[in-house]
């Protein structure tokens, strides 16, 4: 019953070891992300009970640009122009500023054919590990400049000046408010919504380009910012007044990737599932769960035939019971005619052969000699004294004494012990 437990509990932590690790293997990192503190899963939810049609981005779902009323494209990557190195200790990760990379090129593209609100990082990797917000989990405001000259929209900039915690007459309240200095927008931009010390949305006007919004603070529209004063009211406001009469869809674009066509005439259409969907489920990462399923059966396969033998046949246990039971029936016919000689040469052989099979194999024959030669290497104590009793009962016959009968019986019994407990030894030596 052990054994049974126990592979139960090894099957089962192997299979929840490879479940975590398809799991972080398979974008737990983006999950985590989205419905983190700095994630925007809350935003999607809240526009789409309040009757705004809204779309989370999905390589299943194709969306034509003529489609899109709005993009909201939340960045969690401070440098456009360079992929983050991955973090070498848990210090690392938690001061990184770059939660998801995106490059510009794509950024660019995403920005000049719909319009789109483009939301700022403010909030380092520690918010999501820790699930908390602090001030020393800023992002430093003096690499902001870098990242808005990567957008080519102006020489926008960014300031944290104003109070620890901010709170309009409208009801929206900001931690640690980072604004746009409304003397920085020039000609391109201008302010959308303006707070007490800067304005916190701008819009941008670029030629042959679609309207960009960008939101300085992201905490105006993110999971945490949203449960704050009046921010998911306001947050609604602002999105339906830039969305206007327009028909179509707010994408929410979380991708890396450039998801809409560029088609006009394209319909939203969901892609159909095809073979190439089942082939990946026996491609990295998937396959590692093909390994390790092979890996469990090999284990359980090891412990069924090997560890604990073949199976065996339903009628061994009754051949076994048919032996003992003609040998106990012999013994009793042979007691009851009083030949105490062949009841002792019975008993010799049957504990020779019990001997041979042990030290030979269960299918080695009764040769004497032979097993005395071996017992001779194996056991060199002991086999002597087997021998002189072997010898000893070879030259009684019918008319030895009962007593001489029990003193021989005595002596190899004794000799039979010894040597079982001189392999016994030897056994444990090896």
């Amino acid at each position: 019953m052990g054994d049974a437990k126990s592979s139960v509990v090894l099957f089962g932590g192997i299979i929840a070891l490879l479940a975590l690790l398809i799991y972080l293997v398979t974008g737990a990192s983006n999950r985590a992300l989205d419905q983190s503190p700095i994630g925007t899963n809350g935003l999607e939810l809240w526009l789409s009970d309040n009757d705004l049609r809204t779309i989370r981005s999905h390589r299943r779902v194709a969306l034509s640009e003529s489609e899109v009323a709005l993009r909201i494209l939340p960045l969690y990557d401070i440098n456009l122009d360079w992929d983050v190195e991955p973090p070498t200790d848990r210090t690392e990760r938690r001061a990184a500023e770059t939660q998801r990379d995106i490059d510009r090129a794509v950024v660019i593209e995403k920005m000049t054919y719909v319009p789109t609100m483009l939301v700022l990082p403010k909030w380092r990797t520690g918010v999501i590990e820790l699930g908390l917000l602090d001030e020393q989990l800023l992002i430093s405001s003096a690499i902001y400049r870098r990242l808005i000259g990567q957008f080519e929209l102006g020489d926008l900039r960014l300031q944290r000046t104003g109070p620890k915690l901010l709170t309009t007459d409208d009801g929206i309240v900001l931690y640690q408010p980072q604004l746009f200095d409304e003397r920085s927008l020039g000609r391109t931009c201008r302010p959308y919504l303006r707070v007490p010390g800067g304005v916190l949305i701008a819009r941008c006007d670029p030629r042959d380009a679609a309207t960009v919004y960008i939101l300085s603070d992201p905490d105006f529209l993110n999971n945490h910012g949203l449960a704050l004063g009046q921010n998911a009211e306001q947050a609604l406001a602002v999105v339906s007044g830039i969305v206007g009469d327009h028909p179509g869809t707010t994408l929410l674009d979380v991708s890396t990737q450039i998801v809409l066509s560029i088609n006009e005439e394209d319909a939203r259409q969901i892609r159909p599932r095809t073979t190439e969907d089942v082939s990946r489920f026996f491609s990295y990462p998937f396959s590692l769960i093909w390994l390790g399923a092979g890996f469990c059966f090999v284990i359980l396969l090891w412990r069924g035939l090997v560890r604990f033998g073949p199976p065996r046949r339903v009628d061994d246990g009754r051949i076994t019971a048919s032996k003992t039971a003609s040998i106990e029936a012999k013994g009793y016919l042979m007691r009851l005619a009083g030949d105490d000689l062949a009841l002792l040469r019975e008993y010799v052989a049957d504990k020779m052969t019990a001997l041979a099979r042990d030290i030979m194999g269960k299918h080695a024959g009764i040769a004497q000699p032979r097993l005395i030669r071996r017992l001779h290497d194996i056991a060199p104590n002991a086999t002597p004294a087997l021998e002189n009793a072997l010898a000893r009962l070879d030259q009684m016959h019918a008319g030895t004494p009962a007593a001489d009968l029990d003193r021989l019986a005595e002596t190899f019994e004794q000799t039979h012990r010894r040597i079982r407990d001189e392999l016994g030894h030897v056994s444990r030596r090896r």
